[in-house]
């Protein structure tokens, strides 16, 4: 099998003329006095190239979902990267829940896990038809189940056993 990108710099990271250093063609330090520090930087194009690593490591596994751990990094651009590479979301917040929506990305795609979901959250699950809902306990089911007859749905989940 096949291992994915694993590297620690950006695939575009070079130095420049001024001795600075460059991701994908932007000068760090330009950017440092543009937006003030600490500041990180995402190069688009390793994301990519990491995404597609992941998909060739696992191409022998037809019935796999990748899914990008948006804990990680969540904006909507990388919400638009993930759905042109096929990847799928695992979200465990309101706030991603509403980020992935606003992106415009394809909800059945997703995952609402993580512990503690509030009834707010689970509320705006539904009504952003999140794709999977992974429930924690009895009272989360509950809690799920009234809200889905609230608004007369259908909920997909998975149930962690411990």
């Amino acid at each position: 099998m096949n291992t994915a990108n694993q590297n620690i710099k950006p695939i575009t990271t070079t130095v420049n003329k001024k001795g600075n250093l460059e991701i994908g063609g932007c000068d760090t330090i330009e950017l440092a006095n543009k937006y003030g520090t600490p500041l990180y930087v995402f190069d688009e194009k390793t994301i990519r190239s990491i995404v597609r690593s992941y998909k060739d490591a696992f191409k022998e596994f037809p019935h796999i979902n990748m899914m990008f751990a948006a804990k990680a990094f969540m904006t909507k651009a990388v919400c638009k990267i993930m759905q042109q590479e096929g990847f799928g979301l695992d979200l465990c917040s309101g706030g991603e829940i509403y980020t992935a929506k606003a992106a415009g990305f394809d909800m059945s795609k997703t995952l609402f896990n993580g512990n503690n979901k509030s009834y707010e959250e689970l509320k705006l699950a539904l009504e952003c038809e999140i794709g999977t809902i992974s429930v924690d306990n009895f009272f989360e089911l509950e809690l799920l189940n009234d809200i889905a007859k609230s608004q007369n749905k259908t909920v997909r989940i998975l149930l962690r056993i411990t």
